[in-house]
């Protein structure tokens, strides 16, 4: 969990630094955050299991994983900005869930 919250700080340190200059230009790093996590949780999954901790591992990575967006949604001015974000996130989600939870 302490590396999800490192790897979302710095995420969001990159894109206050690249939102400065032109924020359509931070929207990849919105876009590449969700996919970085994902690879990591899929990672961590497989190491907490072996404790038999993966129910609790979720619920708090769940919540964790919300800072940032909570971040940038708070730090973002344009509402198509804030539009994308939402997009971004919620395209990720479906996407999970077809890829990972739809029943075969």
């Amino acid at each position: 969990l302490l590396a999800q919250l490192v790897i979302a700080i710095y995420f969001g340190l990159a894109y206050d630094k690249v939102s400065e200059e032109n924020k359509a230009a931070a929207l990849p790093i919105c876009m590449l955050y969700p996919v970085v996590i994902g690879l990591m949780k899929v990672f961590q999954i497989k190491l907490v299991k072996k404790f038999n901790v993966d129910e609790i591992y979720e619920f708090l990575s769940l919540n964790l994983a919300a800072f940032p967006f909570r971040f940038l949604y708070l730090g973002v001015d344009s509402p198509i900005i804030a539009a994308s974000i939402i997009g971004i996130k919620f395209g990720y989600k479906t996407s999970t869930y077809f890829v990972f939870y739809l029943p075969t």
